[in-house]
């Protein structure tokens, strides 16, 4: 991963640990560890900054956020080393 690339990853990695997850869709999503997770993946393919808790990840427990965050960021490491498991949260955990 190029320096320049590790860095945008490690400051919304920061974002996502220490707000939960900020920009929420149109609608009121039911919050769920799913919600959260797609919403941390739309955040990081549109490289946002999350500074509070959506509305996507209201409700959760710290644990549940965290798990959501993971899932998001194992999302997208499919899309940054050419896996295949970019299109969503991680299923079944």
């Amino acid at each position: 991963m190029r320096p320049r690339a590790s860095a945008a990853a490690g400051a919304v990695l920061a974002g996502l640990l220490a707000a939960g997850c900020s920009r929420g869709p149109a609608g009121p999503p039911r919050p769920s560890v799913e919600s959260c997770a797609e919403f941390g993946i739309s955040a990081i393919r549109h490289r946002v900054t999350v500074t509070s808790r959506p509305a996507a990840c209201r409700g959760l427990t710290q644990a549940q956020v965290n798990l959501a965050v993971g899932q998001a960021l194992y999302a997208m490491t499919g899309n940054v080393h050419g896996g295949r498991h970019a299109d969503g949260p991680a299923r079944g955990s």
